[in-house]
């Protein structure tokens, strides 16, 4: 059996232009990178991860667990077989 991609035309196999995180030779010290450079370089990272916020965090897990279980046990019932 032939290959199957010597049906189609080259032009069809290969992108039409390359992927934006690919490095082009000619933007390299063009806008684009230097916005982003100074994107990188000056995003730092905010968590806020105080006792209230933990509190918060555990109630609706524990919530949304129950709320889960619950749903289930009423949509899901599960049927005994007597055996």
């Amino acid at each position: 059996m032939a290959d199957s991609n010597a049906q189609f035309p080259e032009r069809i196999n290969r992108p039409a232009s390359p992927a934006p995180w690919e490095k082009k030779e000619s933007d390299e010290g063009g806008p684009r990178r230097q916005i982003a450079h100074t994107v990188f370089d000056s995003f730092s990272p905010q968590l806020d991860l105080s006792f209230a916020a933990a509190i918060y965090g555990l109630v609706g897990l524990f919530l949304g667990s129950l709320v889960g279980e619950l749903a289930t046990a009423v949509f899901l019932p599960r049927r005994h077989l007597a055996g």
